[in-house]
């Protein structure tokens, strides 16, 4: 079963690399590290890449920047961070939408830390 499979993947990566042109093909990394947070926030990401950045464009951050973050802790580049949605508005919106909820006060906890975080990485 193990050897189908290795067939099959480098059968896939045969075709990939027929199909696709040179600087879309498929490369291998044996340096992979998480970037970001578990889950959504975070991705795998090849340190030798990562080094060799000297830009980091990011879209629709939302409001988890936390691979933006880890990654400038790697690697001081410039950064441009994209989200129409997010603004300090946003940010003040929910703070005041948790404010009624005296039975979650972690809830107002989490958004004022969040904003603090906001403008300590954006300034």
């Amino acid at each position: 079963m193990r050897s189908l499979t290795k067939l099959l993947n480098e059968k896939a990566l045969f075709l990939l690399n027929a199909v696709l042109p040179s600087f879309l093909a498929y490369k291998t990394a044996d340096d992979l590290t998480r970037i970001g947070r578990d889950h959504d926030g975070g991705y795998l990401f090849s340190l030798a890449d990562l080094m060799a950045s000297d830009t980091l464009i990011g879209y629709g951050i939302n409001d988890d920047w936390s691979f933006e973050r880890d990654f400038s802790l790697q690697n001081n580049v410039e950064i441009y961070a994209y989200d129409a949605s997010i603004n300090e508005t946003y940010f003040f919106k929910q703070i005041l939408k948790s404010i009624p909820r005296f039975d979650k006060p972690q809830r107002l906890f989490h958004w004022l830390k969040v904003f603090r975080d906001y403008r300590r990485f954006f300034s």
